[in-house]
């Protein structure tokens, strides 16, 4: 498993978790930031 697989991992894990618990997909600046920023499909 690479580093890019476990960082994309770690955010659908993130999302879900997210999602779990406020009902939306919307994720917070932290959670982005924790997951790497810029690394993140979701972003431009």
């Amino acid at each position: 498993m690479t580093l890019k697989d476990r960082t994309l991992a770690w955010q659908l894990y993130v999302k879900q978790i997210i999602h779990d618990l406020t009902g939306t997909d919307c994720a917070p600046p932290v959670s982005t930031a924790l997951s790497g920023a810029g690394d993140s499909p979701i972003l431009p």
